[in-house]
């Protein structure tokens, strides 16, 4: 990004729309460079004239259509953030969306939502030192699940008697489902107006017709194809993800946070290694072999993929979480569970509860453990005073 200015595109074939948008983000003009193209043709000529950041763009339009822009953008400029901003309602291009778009925004929306889930969702590019990171969260279609969660949820789906319960409780069990659901639901894809923190609660709101079209129509979900090894791991992080879920919001409850802010814990605490699942998903023989290593030589998988990747899993994680539009406690708390003093709090948050309950998990659960445990981070223990409530905390998560 040029002089640290974000370039912007938007995309309409109204003029009126298009001169609103150009008038209400004119304050955004120091920290944006920012274009404006009356439909899908001018678009990919202004692609083509020079290096965009983000785009956001209406569906319906002659010519060059939302979903062919999109689709353009995403094989020859995947490390743009792409978002939709429609008042188009044809649910089945809306379902095709959900694998172009990162983010949908539907009109009429107030200017100050389109600026908040840009910022949101680029803060922490900053982080990823590699292109290649940034390329590869942007251009994310969705992350693969372990084969027997797939399995069992497109077994659920093609039932006669199929229930919304039990299909909930499948994708809770898995990140990388309940990281694309929550996507979805939180977007504006399918108009619903509130903020949902739990995969279950976003597989009631949906409901069986758009789940099964989604899952089974859409592919929504794909498998890994892995190796014995990889399964080995993948199973490792999947145990470890379920259990810090639960601990995470067990321990918000017991320091009496909000009740929302222990959804939240429980939502990333689920999702707090899913960068483990896309480099392993995007790198399987590199990872596997870092992770034979870690474990052979005792060292820290953390600083491997720092050596190996310039960015950590928690960083590429929380990146591809706030493309997707996830809440800000969530993505806080996996970009920084592994040294969460990094982020100054007067009190307890989601972040604390996850780190918490991640270091617990490898103390009681060795078999987690690959390469050498991480350790608790003693200023955040200090600054919080939870340094001498430390052995009840954990008895809290046994």
């Amino acid at each position: 990004m040029a002089d640290d200015k974000l370039n912007v595109l938007f995309v309409d074939d109204e003029p009126k729309i298009l001169d609103g948008l150009r008038r209400k983000m004119r304050s955004m003009r120091k920290v944006w460079t920012m274009g404006f193209a009356s439909g899908g043709y001018e678009a990919k000529r202004m692609l083509m004239e020079r290096t965009w950041d983000v785009i956001i763009t209406d569906m319906r339009m002659p010519g060059t259509s939302g979903h062919e822009l999109l689709t353009i953008v995403q094989e020859k400029y995947p490390h743009m953030l792409r978002i939709i901003l429609s008042g188009f309602s044809d649910r089945e291009v809306i379902m095709q969306a959900t694998k172009l778009a990162h983010q949908f925004l539907s009109k009429p929306t107030n200017v100050e939502n389109i600026k908040a889930a840009i910022l949101r969702s680029m803060v922490l590019r900053k982080l990823l030192k590699e292109k290649r990171l940034i390329k590869l969260a942007s251009q994310l279609k969705t992350i693969p699940s372990m084969p027997t969660v797939y399995n069992e949820i497109m077994e659920e789906l093609k039932k006669d008697d199929s229930s919304l319960k039990r299909v909930g409780e499948i994708i809770e069990h898995d990140p990388g489902m309940s990281a694309k659901i929550l996507q979805i639901v939180n977007s504006a894809f399918f108009g619903i107006a509130t903020h949902i923190e739990s995969p279950s609660s976003a597989v009631m709101m949906l409901g069986m017709n758009i789940i099964r079209s989604l899952v089974l129509s859409i592919h929504l979900f794909e498998s890994f194809k892995v190796n014995n090894v990889a399964t080995k791991v993948l199973n490792q992080i999947q145990h470890h993800a379920i259990v810090v879920a639960n601990s995470s919001q067990k321990l918000a409850r017991h320091l009496k946070l909000d009740e929302k802010v222990a959804d939240y814990a429980f939502m990333a605490g689920l999702l707090h290694d899913i960068g483990k699942l896309i480099l392993i998903a995007e790198f399987p023989t590199i990872y596997n072999e870092l992770c034979q290593r870690a474990n052979r030589e005792k060292l820290s998988m953390y600083k491997l993929e720092v050596e190996t990747f310039h960015a950590s899993h928690a960083e590429l994680g929380a990146y591809v979480m706030s493309l997707w539009g996830l809440q800000e406690p969530v993505v806080e708390a996996i970009a920084f569970h592994p040294m969460p003093s990094v982020v100054q709090h007067e009190a307890p948050v989601a972040l604390t509860c996850v780190h918490l309950a991640n270091v617990f998990d490898y103390e009681q659960n060795p078999v987690h453990i690959i390469g050498v445990p991480p350790a608790l981070d003693g200023d955040m223990l200090q600054s919080l005073k939870l340094h001498k409530s430390l052995e009840k905390l954990r008895h809290i998560v046994k």
